[in-house]
């Protein structure tokens, strides 16, 4: 809490944070905001009906599962699944997509749609280190799944300039005469 920081001897926070220190908090609150959103989504059926009726997500069965592999050195897997759904999720080629497999976001690209209209998603991860999937991680025929277009958890972005590399722009490197801040004015409760 901020009386545990001040006792251990951390300034108070400023009123007005410098350009670097607000984007950082910006950043981790965006993320933070996305995530609980995500969360929400997996943990409420009522929310993941409204993120299916945006288009965010979809529900459908597995018709059938065609293996496929990379082609290389070392072949790996990449099952191709094709989804009957009856939402109308907003995709475009490639778009990646995300189920839970495990607690984890298992990840398939969609790679386009057959003549009526059924989905045809590629898995890309989660299927373990070897020539063939591991059991269970590739969906079999009839089995139905919830899709995302939303990753599930958030990764940091891009890392911001350090104070000292910020531009004049953006409060610039120090060195200059710092402004000085106008005191707020007295009130009742600061005589107290």
């Amino acid at each position: 809490s901020h009386r545990d920081r001040l006792a251990a001897g951390e300034p108070p926070q400023p009123r007005r944070d410098d350009a670097v220190t607000a984007a950082r908090k910006l950043a981790a609150r965006e993320r933070e905001q996305a995530r609980l959103d995500a969360q929400e989504a997996l943990d409420d059926p009522l929310v993941m009906a409204e993120r299916r009726l945006a288009g965010e997500a979809f529900h459908g069965y597995v018709e059938s599962v065609e293996m496929t592999y990379t082609e290389g050195r070392r072949p790996r897997p990449r099952p191709v699944l094709t989804v009957r759904t009856e939402d109308l999720p907003q995709l475009a080629e490639r778009t990646p997509v995300f189920r839970v497999l495990e607690g984890k976001p298992q990840t398939a690209d969609f790679t386009g749609r057959t003549a009526d209209g059924a989905l045809l998603l590629t898995v890309r991860d989660r299927m373990g280190r070897g020539a063939e999937p591991d059991a269970g991680s590739v969906p079999a025929a009839g089995e139905t799944l919830c899709f995302t277009l939303f990753p599930h958890d958030q990764r940091p972005g891009p890392g911001l300039p350090d104070a000292e590399a910020t531009p004049w722009t953006h409060g610039g490197p120090p060195g200059g005469a710092p402004v000085a801040e106008t005191p707020d004015a007295v009130t009742e409760e600061d005589v107290l």
